[in-house]
């Protein structure tokens, strides 16, 4: 039986960045921190990979600028 990869809380989003990919096309990346862990815990996720109310709402302040 395969082992799932644990699912984590999001805490709080705490940065949003902007990075080119391989092809130059730029990506947007979360400075995540997990409930539960500490602060060296926390980690920069691209937003394909992240899912969670407090980014859809951040998301919906980026594009409302």
């Amino acid at each position: 039986m395969a082992q799932e990869d644990p699912e984590y809380e999001v805490e709080e989003v705490l940065d949003r960045d902007e990075l080119p990919n391989e092809q130059g096309l730029l990506r947007v990346w979360y400075l995540i921190t997990f409930k539960g862990y500490p602060h060296t815990e926390n980690r920069w996720l691209p937003a394909t990979m992240t899912k969670c109310k407090a980014l859809e709402e951040r998301q919906k302040y980026y594009n409302n600028e």
